[in-house]
């Protein structure tokens, strides 16, 4: 009966356990700083993280933007690294590290600024982020290492035409200039048409 209790506790507190470890991994956010994305426009993306206090500071980071390289709709371009890291990327792959050791854990930190331009065509395309944790150049590394973790994320990026509003009311503009035209053409005639 003692084993069988045991056994039972052992059971429930592996699986209180496993069921805690999602909670402990980092919550990836993008912010699009452009509402409204028109085609061949240039846009930037902001990728947060939040750095649970257990964790300590986020010390280094590194991950790919669409690491399968499968963007249609749009490019990526840059980026511009968060305020509290050195650069230790290239091209496609960001990275940074801590150049401070002041105390941001429990916050909401900025890795990234992702710059982007938009192609011709309208649709939906999905950014992917990935930096799969291999102890050495990708993922989050936190002061204590136990919580070191991969970084992975996407959002979906909508391209929209430009709005057929713009282009009635530039049709409407050229219109009132034919008619004013018109209008001062006949008034110099001396003929006043209604």
């Amino acid at each position: 009966m003692k084993r069988k209790l045991i056994c039972t506790m052992l059971s429930v507190s592996l699986f209180v356990f496993l069921n805690t470890i999602p909670a402990l991994a980092a919550i990836v956010s993008f912010n699009i700083l452009d509402s409204s994305i028109q085609a061949n426009e240039s846009f930037g993306m902001e990728v947060f993280v939040f750095e649970d206090a257990l964790a300590g500071d986020l010390t280094a980071f590194g991950f790919d933007v669409d690491p399968l390289g499968q963007l249609t709709l749009f490019s990526f371009d840059d980026y511009t690294i968060g305020p509290d890291y050195f650069d230790a990327g290239m091209d496609s792959y960001v990275a940074g590290l801590k150049d401070s050791l002041d105390p941001t854990a429990g916050t909401t930190v900025l890795l990234a600024t992702l710059l982007f331009t938009a192609g011709p065509d309208a649709g939906t395309d999905t950014l992917n982020i990935e930096g799969i944790f291999n102890a050495f150049d990708y993922g989050l590394y936190y002061e204590d290492s136990a919580f070191d973790q991969s970084i992975v994320g996407s959002v979906d990026v909508t391209v929209v035409p430009l709005p057929a509003a713009v282009w009635l009311f530039g049709f409407g503009l050229v219109g009132v200039a034919v008619v004013n035209r018109k209008w001062s053409q006949n008034k110099n005639k001396g003929v006043a048409k209604t």
